[in-house]
């Protein structure tokens, strides 16, 4: 079995035929795993994501399985940087995991297995967000060897109590009919209420549900939006406007692809809720996605009508799954959810092989997190991060002129000096270079030395040089 790394939109929208004849096959694909969903989620990874293909050792072949991944820099206390591969969806997707055509799983997984151990350079391996169904999974992770690997599961707890749990995940196998969802699902009093709210909003004047189209997308999804930011904005804090970009783009982006479905309902010119689903046509389920309602409203109750609407459509159009994603909320159960667990398993390996010697493909990350603790003024995680850098890049510019700062902020004035003059050898245009040497001889009273650089730069300016460094 061969394993090729796919790590750019180029290649990734070229296999999307192979893919989607792969996602069709696979049982156990879900839509965290679609191309629809990739292709929207990969343009928005800041961190290298990448995709593991195997194929059979046939010329010509097509490919038989998928496992989307990314890597991300850990910052250890000691140790500097630590490479972690991770699920490439993590952050955001409900579920996650890989794909594989029926009959070669005995084949492909423990190639990706290989593939992992021998070909990646990791500290850790997170796998996180795993369905418990997920045999495939357990069967990759079967592949870590307890006498080379520690694998863990971890279960982060909640702060607090109210909080949702996170590792569980209702969901609902719908039935072929409307009628027998409502008499075998649900409980009398659930029942009685959809029934009655339905035919209300159904046969009202008053209210009424529309559903998104070209001309009312925007409108829909900023409604939408609009009630589910007054519910959770000081929950989110601070990552709320990141995840309010998410949806947009995403409900955007799977509208246009045919696999949205964002109702509204409203009494007269007044939006009352708003509800929007994945829809996954080649699984055949439904996935709650996000809603919103006015506090204010009550009766009809919007939230229970609209999901009530979205079940009667899936039942109707032929899906088998209404999935309500993470998170156990009371109110899923009335709707005759069932639970299933969602697992986070991490592999450290116990000899070290993996353990990252540098970070040569992740300097660009590595400097960030590096600037981020500096303007933090986490002082000492910033020097091992620019040491780090200049261990796997000696003559690295913007490391260079970061640690000479930093060890001026410290006042070790000799390796700053150092530093920069180092950089000025690599750039010898470098302004930057020139300001930090002028403003360090300026600390130390060396007036001279400070006049010198600074006419230094004046020379750089009136010959012309084009300088922006």
């Amino acid at each position: 079995m061969q394993i090729e790394k796919i790590d750019n939109f180029e290649t990734f929208n070229k296999i999307r035929e192979n893919w989607d004849s792969v996602y069709a096959a696979d049982h156990q694909a879900q839509f965290f795993l679609s191309w629809i969903w990739l292709s929207r989620w990969l343009q928005m990874v800041h961190e290298p994501w990448f995709i593991l293909a195997a194929k059979p050792d046939t010329k010509d072949s097509s490919y038989v399985a998928f496992f989307p991944l990314k890597t991300l820099l850990a910052h250890q206390d000691v140790a500097g940087f630590e490479t972690e591969i991770c699920m490439a969806g993590n952050s955001i997707a409900d579920y996650t995991g890989l794909m594989c055509l029926p009959g070669y799983e005995e084949e492909v997984i423990p190639a990706f297995a290989a593939y992992i151990q021998q070909k990646l350079v990791w500290s850790s391996f997170n796998v996180k967000s795993i369905l418990e169904t997920d045999t495939r999974m357990s069967l990759l992770l079967r592949n870590f060897s307890a006498d080379s690997f520690e694998l863990s599961q971890l279960r982060i707890q909640s702060v607090n109590e109210e909080e949702p749990d996170i590792y569980l995940a209702p969901y609902v196998s719908l039935p072929d009919d409307w009628e027998q969802y409502l008499q075998n699902y649900v409980g009398v009093n659930t029942r009685q209420k959809i029934r009655r709210f339905l035919r209300k909003v159904d046969k009202s004047d008053e209210f009424y549900i529309t559903h998104i189209n070209a001309d009312n997308l925007e409108s829909h999804i900023e409604i939408l939006l609009k009630f589910w930011e007054s519910r959770w904005k000081k929950q989110k804090g601070d990552t709320l406007e990141l995840i309010m970009d998410y949806y947009r783009l995403i409900l955007r982006h799977c509208f246009e692809h045919n696999c949205l479905y964002l109702s509204v309902m409203w009494k007269g010119d007044r939006p009352l809720g708003a509800i929007a689903n994945f829809v996954d046509f080649q699984q055949k389920s439904m996935l709650f996605v996000i809603t919103g309602r006015d506090q204010t409203f009550k009766n009809p109750p919007p939230g229970l009508i609209l999901h009530a609407d979205a079940i009667r459509y899936a039942i109707q159009n032929g899906f088998k799954v209404y999935d309500f994603l993470r998170g156990n909320e009371e109110y899923k159960y009335s709707f005759g959810a069932k639970d299933r667990q969602i697992q986070h398993i991490v592999v450290k390996d116990k000899n070290g092989q993996n353990k990252q010697e540098d970070v040569r493909d992740l300097l660009p990350l590595a400097f960030q997190l590096a600037v981020r603790d500096h303007r933090s003024n986490r002082l000492t995680k910033a020097e091992q991060g620019y040491h780090q850098i200049l261990e796997a890049q000696s003559n690295h510019p913007e490391a260079l002129y970061g640690l000479g700062v930093l060890m001026r902020q410290k006042g070790d004035y000799q390796t700053a000096e150092n530093l920069l003059k180092k950089l000025l050898q690599v750039q010898p245009n470098s302004i930057k270079a020139l300001f930090g040497l002028g403003n360090l001889y300026q600390t130390q009273d060396r007036l001279s030395d400070a006049i010198e650089a600074y006419h230094q730069i004046l020379a750089r300016k009136d010959s012309g040089l084009n300088l922006r460094n």
